[in-house]
């Protein structure tokens, strides 16, 4: 019997450096039934003609070349275009392990699930890595509770360590032009929708964090999409599950918390002062037995230094967090 065709989506924007490692390491999947649709969107580099020899070489690689319009639009595009019965994500600089679709499919055949998920290991530029794994099986026949872990950070929030039915995947789309977040937000609504989910707590994908992209980063207007997407959970919540509310509140405070440690992180504490001085005084009015309960110990300390003022939030973010 032959294995359904997978999907798998990239889209691609200026990551010459790395793209052909990581097409290399789809072409040598050990799942082989698969198609590979990689979105050139509007790369000013040689990333385009990488994915062009990749597809001269490997009919499995379909190449569309379009203007730059962001990393939502190239995946909906290749949503649009993808043949699979279920489909999948990689990022155009990651590395994903060669038995990761193998493992995935494996996944949702014995368990007869809508979504498969496994986990990242994340490569940091000081050349530390973390990629904790236990091996457990979990299946989840109420899309309730793997929502909850969703909106407290409980579980890995990638769209490319899932594998997800085409049916469902082609129902949602991601909001475009956002740029952050998005991910998550897909993954909030396809999750809503899932009946069967299953997740194997081991790392199969490989996130790498590359010392030139985040060194040149600086806070601007797309951080926004951060709370954005937090507000927009919190109302689907409340108004279609309401027994979900204190998740929605506590993922608003994690969300909300990020976005003030990388303004301080990467020079934006000038910058939005109404829409910091909104969600300044959600963080100060929130319940205090949510955050005890749902937030983790770190991010509740996180939260109470937050209360005590400005200064002493800046002095924790820059010498006990990372971005």
């Amino acid at each position: 019997m032959n294995k359904p065709l997978i999907s798998v989506i990239v889209p691609v924007y200026n990551t010459d450096k790395y793209l052909e490692k990581t097409l290399d390491a789809l072409k040598n999947q050990t799942y082989k039934n698969l198609e590979f649709v990689i979105v050139d969107d509007g790369s000013t580099d040689s990333s385009a003609k990488i994915c062009d020899k990749f597809a001269e070489s490997d009919s499995r690689f379909k190449v569309i070349h379009q203007e730059n319009k962001g990393v939502c639009a190239a995946r909906n595009k290749a949503i649009s275009e993808a043949q699979g019965e279920y489909i999948g994500f990689c990022d155009s600089d990651d590395l994903p392990e060669p038995d990761l679709y193998e493992t995935l499919y494996s996944l949702i055949e014995e368990n007869q699930c809508d979504i498969s998920m496994v986990k990242a290991a994340f490569h940091f530029s000081d050349g530390k890595v973390s990629a904790e794994q236990t091996g457990k099986l979990t299946v989840f026949n109420d899309n309730t509770e793997v929502l909850k872990l969703l909106l407290t950070l409980k579980t890995d929030l990638g769209i490319y360590t899932k594998l997800i039915s085409s049916e469902l995947c082609r129902s949602i789309r991601f909001e475009e032009p956002r740029k952050l977040n998005e991910d998550k937000y897909y993954l909030f609504e396809v999750f809503l929708k899932a009946k069967k989910i299953c997740f194997k707590d081991i790392c199969k994908y490989n996130y790498i964090r590359h010392e030139e992209s985040s060194s040149k980063t600086q806070f601007s207007e797309k951080y926004l999409d951060l709370p954005y997407f937090a507000d927009k959970m919190e109302k689907t919540v409340h108004e279609f599950y309401p027994q979900l509310n204190d998740y929605a509140v506590a993922n608003k405070v994690i969300t909300y918390l990020r976005f003030f440690q990388l303004s301080v992180l990467l020079g934006g504490e000038q910058m939005f002062p109404e829409e910091k001085k909104e969600m300044r005084s959600y963080l100060k009015a929130v319940d205090s037995e949510i955050c005890k309960k749902l937030l983790t110990k770190k991010m509740h300390l996180k939260w109470k230094i937050f209360k005590l003022g400005k200064t002493p939030y800046k002095l924790f973010v820059k010498f006990f967090t990372h971005m």
